[in-house]
């Protein structure tokens, strides 16, 4: 029994061996550089592409077609944009050969700053593909939690197909901050978000904890997106 354990033993660390020396092709930049030179491109962002670092081994600089270095020319759209389809690569795998097929809980908090509408509801189809991998049990992501101030995004992200209201395991909730404090409260399975003008009267409705500062910059906010948005007109009042 000890010969056979012994034997049992040796398979077992050369099939480690074998996972390790696989695992380092997998963890090569050159599949994500792929794959974001595709997202690139397929969005509209020609003028520049993911190439990988002629001196430092699984890292990746970005160029312009002229072959110069886009690194300090990037717009602030850019590389936040950029940086999302990076990380969204990163999910998929790790750089550390020992950990390519962990499980991940991922956190986006405001992924879509400084970015236009098209892009904004891009990355919101891209998150929302993403929370739908993880109720089918694809891919290595368990969990997925997402923050945001905007509504827009909100609702391109937790959009699922027009009928449908509730999804099994998605829950929302709402952070409000008072006096320095925070306090978040739980929906459960009902999305409490439906535009930014009904936010807000909601927000005079169901906080009790309202200061009178508050309430006249919540108001002041109401008056605002009513003439602004829904009359088309601008005040000053």
């Amino acid at each position: 029994m000890k010969k056979m354990l012994d034997i049992k033993k040796a398979n077992i660390d050369k099939l480690k061996a074998e996972v390790s020396e696989k695992g380092k092709n997998i963890t090569s930049v050159q599949p994500a550089i792929d794959e974001i030179n595709k997202s690139l491109k397929a969005y509209g962002f020609t003028n520049f592409t993911i190439q990988p670092a002629k001196d430092k081994e699984n890292h990746y600089c970005i160029e312009r077609d002229d072959g110069t270095m886009a690194t300090n020319t990037l717009s602030e759209g850019e590389e936040t944009f950029l940086s999302f389809l990076y990380f969204m690569q990163q999910s998929k795998g790790s750089t550390d050969p020992n950990h390519v097929a962990d499980k991940k809980i991922i956190v986006l908090d405001d992924p879509i700053s400084s970015l236009d509408s098209t892009i904004l509801y891009i990355v919101g189809a891209m998150v929302k593909e993403l929370s739908k991998n993880i109720r089918d049990g694809i891919g290595d992501v368990t969990q997925l939690f997402v923050l945001t101030h905007n509504v827009f995004f909100h609702k391109e992200a937790s959009f699922i197909d027009g009928q449908t209201k509730k999804v099994k395991d998605v829950n929302y909730w709402m952070i409000r901050k008072d006096n320095g404090i925070s306090v978040i409260t739980s929906y459960g399975m009902d999305n409490p978000i439906s535009t930014s003008y009904e936010l807000l009267w909601k927000e005079l409705r169901d906080n009790d904890n309202l200061t009178m500062i508050s309430i006249q910059n919540t108001m002041r906010r109401i008056i605002e997106n009513y003439y602004g948005m829904l009359g088309n007109k601008k005040t000053n009042t």
